[in-house]
């Protein structure tokens, strides 16, 4: 007998345990993976690796896969697998290049620069994740703990403004001091306080913005962790790893192909 409910009556009850992954990690991937690219089916209803991920760097429009068949000398039929600009299939030479590339060649090229970075990953994870910082801040990668410290000592410093503007008043009313003392006081506290208010404020949103990339910092490592002995790559990887790839026009040599990682961008 099945006992097993319908989808619609089950009672889903949420953060009851503590997740492995942030819900944000989480979102990300899945962002990743329905990311709007477009997808074409290959001949046995499975989805190209690099369908919608390939852009031409002159006119900007998407490669698109072609595929053929050649004969071997013992007739044997193989299919030949390239991708080439959109924009030169459709208009010729007048509109773009051609920026052929077979597929098998631009797979083994994504595979050498995965199993590269992954490697520098397994090498020396402390230093692939200060040179990825760097890229992603284009600063730095020690400037998100200089800020930190920074706050603190501009938060420690209007606190204490609060007490000389409190003992200065207490002397004021309770020691004997003149009012317009007091105000000469006052008046200096507060627009040092208002100074390193906005101080405190610079600082936090420069914070909040490094310690976002310091996170997709961190998922970029945790997914080439992943990957170290990459030896295919199918759809899912692709798109899990990979934003797009720009691929220089076939007369370009040598080729410059420019792999642009999810949440990190491209990376020399």
């Amino acid at each position: 007998m099945d006992n097993k409910k319908p989808f619609g009556d089950w009672i889903i009850v949420k953060d009851v345990h503590e997740p492995i992954i942030s819900r944000e990690d989480w979102q990300k991937c899945q962002d990743m993976r329905t990311g709007n690219k477009r997808i074409r089916s290959t001949a046995n209803n499975g989805v190209a690796s690099f369908t919608g991920l390939l852009k031409c760097p002159d006119c900007g429009y998407s490669l698109v896969r072609t595929s053929m068949y050649y004969k071997l000398a013992s007739g044997e039929k193989v299919p030949l697998i390239a991708y080439n600009c959109s924009t030169y299939g459709v208009k010729g030479n007048t509109a773009c290049t051609s920026h052929y590339i077979l597929e098998r060649d631009l797979s083994e090229i994504v595979i050498a620069d995965i199993r590269e970075k992954a490697g520098e990953v397994l090498q020396d994870e402390a230093a692939a994740r200060e040179r990825f910082y760097a890229i992603k801040a284009q600063s730095n990668g020690t400037r998100l703990n200089a800020d930190r410290n920074a706050l603190k000592k501009v938060n420690k410093r209007l606190a204490e403004l609060d007490k000389l503007t409190q003992a200065a008043f207490e002397k004021s009313v309770l020691g004997g001091e003149s009012a317009e003392l007091f105000t000469q006081y006052a008046q200096i506290y507060e627009a040092k306080k208002q100074e390193l208010t906005q101080q405190a404020k610079q600082l936090s949103a420069s914070i909040e913005q490094q310690s976002q990339t310091e996170n997709d910092v961190g998922t970029f490592i945790a997914l080439m962790k992943k990957y170290v002995n990459i030896t295919e790559l199918d759809r899912a990887t692709a798109v899990e790893l990979i934003d797009h790839i720009t691929i220089s026009a076939s007369a370009v040599k040598p080729r410059e192909i420019e792999i642009y990682y999810n949440l990190m961008g491209n990376i020399e």
